[in-house]
């Protein structure tokens, strides 16, 4: 029994590893060079692991939204309604999902089903979308050229606006639900000067892109519970391509859907160690009872 629980141990040893790896978060950057770039980030080390400018024809311009669904990232740039497509293996243009007729897109949001889209250079409103572009929701009001928005947890979460550094959480008809969630110009170590742009929920945490503006090229991640607690700063390294300079305007990571399971549901991981230890046990059974009676002790 006590190798049983041994290998058990072990097991779940190799689980934890692999379920706490970094999470991956990406980022489209504004330039004021007019060169739009992605990047991708590992958020427990800040290394760069991916760096593109973007592929689209006519979206060479200045980085706003992204949402990445897979390999497939959605994007979008300050002066264009369209959503544009390219890929996190090969970075190729894959053309435009949809056109929202608005005159540019702030951000773009996955909840698990369907993306959201906030409006740039003048439009109040936050809308959501199949991936295929029908209108499934409008959320009237929302606010104009906000940096950061997510969908997590059954609400939405944005800053108040262009580099506001406060970001509010909200129910899914937008309706104000905690006023100042987090104030990022609170954390340690926050430049004064400086700005807090896009945000994204990994399923674990929030995470919020700063920045010193178009003054320097390094910037870092801002990483806050489900709850609003300050947890860390991640520094980045690297640069974007072509020399720009970074500012990320909207962030992304897998794991994030509507609603994810309170702390107190076990995950998958665990309900894969759960088995594998039950089951250990039922064959260690199992051999002991099929075991000749000489095995027995008096």
């Amino acid at each position: 029994m006590n190798r049983l629980f041994a290998a058990v141990g072990v097991f779940a040893l190799l689980l934890s590893s692999r379920a706490s790896a970094g999470t991956v978060v990406w980022g489209n950057n504004a330039s004021s060079a007019g060169t739009e770039s992605i990047e991708a980030f590992d958020i427990d080390t800040g290394a760069q692991l991916a760096s593109f400018l973007v592929p689209n024809s006519g979206s060479n311009l200045n980085g706003r939204g992204i949402a990445v669904v897979g390999t497939t990232i959605y994007y979008s740039n300050s002066s264009s309604g369209n959503v544009y497509v390219t890929n996190t293996v090969t970075h190729s243009a894959d053309g435009i999902a949809f056109s929202t007729g608005l005159n540019g897109i702030a951000n773009i949001a996955w909840d698990g089903t369907a993306l959201w889209v906030t409006g740039y250079n003048g439009t109040n409103n936050a809308y959501r979308y199949t991936p295929t572009g029908t209108l499934l929701q409008t959320v009237l009001g929302f606010g104009n050229s906000r940096d950061g928005f997510e969908v997590a947890n059954n609400h939405l979460i944005a800053n108040r606006g262009d580099g506001e550094n406060i970001y509010d959480l909200y129910d899914l008809n937008g309706v104000l639900q905690t006023s100042a969630f987090i104030n990022a110009a609170l954390a340690p170590g926050f430049v004064p000067g400086s700005i807090t742009t896009g945000i994204t929920f990994d399923g674990t945490d929030y995470i919020i892109a700063n920045s010193p503006g178009f003054s320097g090229p390094t910037s870092k991640l801002l990483v806050y519970d489900a709850s609003g607690n300050y947890i860390k700063t991640q520094t980045l390294a690297g640069t974007p391509p072509g020399g720009a300079v970074r500012l990320l305007e909207d962030l992304s990571s897998l794991g994030n859907i509507p609603s994810n399971p309170p702390s107190g549901v076990p995950e998958p991981a665990s309900f894969l160690l759960l088995s594998a230890g039950l089951a250990g046990v039922a064959v260690l059974r199992a051999r002991r009872k099929s075991r000749p009676s000489a095995w027995l002790r008096p």
